[in-house]
């Protein structure tokens, strides 16, 4: 009966890191374009913007007050978006070493059964004799 219970835990344990890694490769998947479209797209509308201003800024009469509010809001979502995209970068480089850990032991726990199951069809192979 106590190996029952520490097969079916084994099972459970094993399931459950494989349930982990797959749903941190899930996450992974959907991090890395939302992070390199944030730091690619987010810098360049930000320039954009800068730029529209500075033509605005220089011709007389054409830069309200309401459309520089509109250009500052700008400014600041991108600075925000920027912001944003720089903490889902380091998440996600924390994510990849955490799947590395995962895949490591993943490695070291296929070579241990390896082991166990030579060592059994070595059993099996004397016993038949």
């Amino acid at each position: 009966m106590s190996n029952w219970v520490i097969t079916m835990f084994s099972e459970k344990v094993t399931d459950s890191c494989f349930e982990l890694v797959d749903r941190l490769e899930c996450k992974k998947k959907w991090l890395n374009p939302i992070v390199w479209g944030g730091l690619i797209i987010s810098p360049a509308v930000l320039s954009l913007d800068v730029l529209v201003y500075k033509m605005l800024s220089s011709q007389k009469g054409i830069l309200t007050d309401a459309t520089a509010i509109v250009i500052a809001f700008i400014a600041i979502l991108c600075l925000i978006l920027i912001v944003g995209s720089f903490k889902k970068y380091f998440e996600l480089r924390r994510l990849k070493r955490s799947l590395a850990e995962l895949e490591s032991f993943e490695e070291i726990v296929y070579q241990e059964v390896l082991r166990k199951d030579a060592k059994l069809m070595g059993k099996e192979m004397i016993h038949q004799r």
